[in-house]
């Protein structure tokens, strides 16, 4: 997705009376110095930042166990606890149905997760 578009969309959504009135998040955005510089360009400044430290390991553990349910939107992990389908409180004939739906996301390929973190690990 271009520069342009996103932050085109970042200063349309932070413009809108909810974002006003209450503030806003963004999650893993802004990636890059140049999208920093133009967000600060237009006056959209966070008042606070967190920033979390991890192992690439852990990351890389994390992003390729995910499994997304197709039809709920429902993001799960083979291995996180909590997140896997067996710890979801649903009757096991919907789990089974579940099981059978899930998906690995598009973007969490192995070679695409080890090219998101070398590019910004």
């Amino acid at each position: 997705v271009p520069d342009e578009f996103i932050i085109n969309l970042a200063k349309m959504r932070v413009a809108e009376g909810d974002c006003v009135a209450r503030g806003w998040i963004f999650d893993g955005f802004p990636r890059t110095p140049s999208q920093v510089e133009t967000l600060e360009d237009l006056g959209i400044v966070p008042d606070k930042v967190v920033f979390m430290e991890c192992q690439f390991v852990t990351l890389y553990d994390r992003a390729q166990g995910r499994q997304l349910d197709p039809e709920t939107g429902k993001v799960y992990h083979d291995r996180l606890e909590g997140r896997k389908l067996e710890d979801i409180h649903e009757r096991k004939k919907e789990r089974k149905a579940v099981r059978q739906r899930l998906t690995i996301r598009h973007d969490d390929t192995q070679e695409n997760i080890t090219n998101r973190l070398e590019h910004y690990y």
